[in-house]
């Protein structure tokens, strides 16, 4: 059996390129998670505020102790931009415009009772994978209005 040998260019070609490989690895792997973590970032971003306007829109009612009118106007607002939003009375959808399998709006269904119950503690929620009407969803709920807001994944 004959034993090749390893000639002085192909010794420097495995010492420049292997380095340089797996660090071209290493900086992919980095950058890709970097990135996924400030797409996620953006995306609670965008819901905190379509959030923030829902709730500025019916504060007025709720501070004056009026009823909540039951209409699609402004939770079909954002639904251009992959934004989906529900008013909730308690842990029951009341006005969404969120879509379940049979292509009609998800109202009377209820919330995951474990974001439930971190709404109800006060907290706001923000969450990846949840599943509405079939659909996973990026979700973010604000305590203040018990309100929830999706974007598909």
């Amino acid at each position: 059996m004959k034993k090749k040998k390893l000639t002085l260019t192909s010794v420097l070609l495995m010492i420049g390129f292997v380095p340089l490989i797996l660090s071209g690895i290493v900086i992919c792997l980095i950058t890709s998670g970097t990135v996924t973590g400030h797409l996620e970032d953006s995306v609670y971003d965008k819901l905190h505020v379509a959030a923030d306007g829902l709730r500025q829109y019916y504060q007025y009612d709720i501070d004056a102790g009026n009823e909540i009118a039951y209409e699609h106007d402004y939770v079909d607002m954002l639904k251009s931009e992959d934004i989906e939003m529900t008013l909730f009375m308690g842990d029951t959808r009341f006005v969404t415009s969120a879509l379940n399998d049979k292509g009609e709006r998800n109202e009377g269904t209820q919330m995951d009772s474990a974001i439930w119950a971190k709404v109800q503690s006060g907290q706001d929620v923000s969450s990846s994978g949840v599943v509405i009407g079939g659909k996973k969803y990026f979700v973010y709920y604000l305590w203040y209005l018990l309100l929830y807001f999706l974007s598909e994944e």
